[in-house]
């Protein structure tokens, strides 16, 4: 199971139509009409243009450029697997319990994330597979610094420093916290068992848009071959065969053309098919190696740890070998400093013994 979040960049001309698509106000082709949605914050007297505006004169943004980009509409949902765990392939079903878990966990992480800059969001459980549509003005608190007036230039000052609230998207979606949103949604839905997609994956968010597009080619083609079948409105009294088998002919050449067509869909239904199963299997493949990389990367910490412990105590042993070589090369110099001193006593001792006995001899010359 895993974490799904997508954004997408609005500008002041977009608002009218998020607004119709998010609030039910025209008909959604790929939408249950009797489905359940829910306004999850927002002023019901108010569009979303409105609450854009309330919201910039708040914050005291008044320039701002007729091209920018006003509101980043984010999308967050989650596997079908989490929301009907039993039949994950039966389309609007969901189970109540597990989606107001997923609500709470959405809205703890617009908070801790985008705080007072959601404007507008909106629950949508009348689709395939519920989600939520948000719309967040990325506004920035950025330090900004004053024209230098003559009196700064002259002197080579800086200009006074302000801070002010401008808007941002470039910076507030810039790469790295486009990989913190996805991070950090992940983390918040982690208490439902529900992962962060796969990093730097290069599958593709195929839209509504082209999706029905492809349909329509296909009911076209069908279309014209029924086109080209007519039945005659009346039977001939003479030819009967012939027209038997005519009609015979014609029904069995649209009859062949849409046996062709449906085993047209019916291979393309196969490929697409196929092309899940082994982008399944790819993935299972992925989500084994992954855990096996863990594993791996859990023993090599471990031994790091092993290594840097071992390493440390042999640093400390070290210190106390330093220490007690330094406390032997001491004693040595003690040892040369007594042998030294004690060289000398012995010396000082003969050259007395020397004297006792020249004095010896003296006094007994004397005596004589």
């Amino acid at each position: 199971m895993f974490a799904i979040a997508r954004i997408k960049k609005h500008k002041r001309q977009d608002l009218r139509k998020v607004q119709g698509h998010n609030w039910r106000e025209h008909d959604i082709k790929n939408c249950d009409p009797e489905g359940f949605f829910k306004k999850l914050k927002g002023d019901d007297n108010l569009t979303i243009e409105e609450l854009l505006d309330y919201k910039l004169r708040e914050l005291g943004i008044t320039k701002i450029r007729k091209d920018a980009t006003v509101v980043v509409e984010l999308m967050l949902s989650a596997s079908p697997e989490y929301f009907r765990p039993d039949n994950p392939e039966k389309w609007g079903t969901y189970d109540k319990d597990k989606l107001r878990k997923w609500v709470g966990c959405c809205n703890d992480f617009l908070k801790n994330t985008y705080g007072d800059n959601v404007i507008e969001a909106t629950l949508h459980c009348d689709e395939a597979t519920p989600h939520m549509h948000i719309s967040v003005v990325p506004a920035l608190c950025k330090t900004k610094q004053k024209r230098r007036t003559k009196e700064q230039i002259k002197n080579n000052e800086p200009g006074e420093k302000y801070e002010a609230w401008g808007l941002s998207a470039k910076d507030m979606f810039n790469r790295h916290n486009l990989v913190a949103l996805q991070d950090n949604y992940a983390l918040a839905c982690e208490p439902l068992k529900i992962k962060r997609g796969i990093r730097k994956s290069k599958a593709k968010h195929k839209t509504i848009k082209s999706y029905y597009g492809f349909v329509n080619q296909q009911v076209e083609a069908i279309k014209n071959v029924l086109s080209d079948f007519e039945l005659p409105t009346e039977v001939p009294l003479l030819g009967r065969e012939r027209w038997y088998e005519d009609v015979k002919s014609k029904v069995s050449n649209t009859v062949n053309g849409l046996t062709i067509k449906v085993k047209e869909l019916t291979l393309l239904a196969n490929d697409y098919k196929r092309r899940y199963e082994l982008a399944q299997e790819k993935l299972n493949a992925f989500v084994s190696k992954y855990k096996s990389m863990a594993a791996v990367e859990s023993m090599i910490n471990l031994s790091h740890r092993e290594l840097v412990k071992a390493h440390t105590q042999i640093e400390s042993k070290d210190k106390i070998i330093t220490t007690q070589q330094q406390e032997i090369q001491q004693h040595e110099k003690t040892n040369k400093a007594l042998e030294i001193e004690n060289t000398t006593i012995m010396d000082e001792i003969a050259h007395l013994k020397i004297e006792r006995d020249n004095r010896k001899k003296s006094a007994v010359l004397n005596n004589n």
